[in-house]
């Protein structure tokens, strides 16, 4: 699990970045939001990316579509151990009463 000082806002420049950007402008979970996230959800399986769950205070995201970089140390554990010494993204793509449902995949 990252600390908040070791996170970097994503900067959104790539194709899944820019569904995230239009997810995030949403004004509520109209049937265009839950299309996008659908077209999120393929777009993250096609790149690979591993989904995982984890709560809010450990991961630092809340509301699904929020994101940022992370360059996971040599001595990582647990789900994000996979991408030691590599840089990925975080993304939350579901959210529950007491957990998150969160993908992570290398970025750059």
């Amino acid at each position: 699990m990252p600390d908040v000082s070791d996170t970097r806002p994503d900067p959104l420049t790539d194709d899944v970045g820019a569904l995230l950007r239009k997810l995030n402008a949403r004004a509520g979970w109209t049937q265009e939001a839950v299309d996008l996230l659908d077209e999120l959800l393929a777009l993250l399986k096609r790149k690979k990316y591993y989904r995982f769950h984890g709560h809010p205070s450990r991961y630092h995201l809340q509301r699904i579509g929020e994101s940022y970089v992370f360059d996971v140390p040599m001595t990582q554990r647990g789900h994000l151990e996979r991408f030691r010494g590599k840089t990925v993204r975080v993304v939350c793509v579901s959210s529950g009463r007491f957990d998150r449902s969160l993908m992570a995949g290398k970025v750059g």
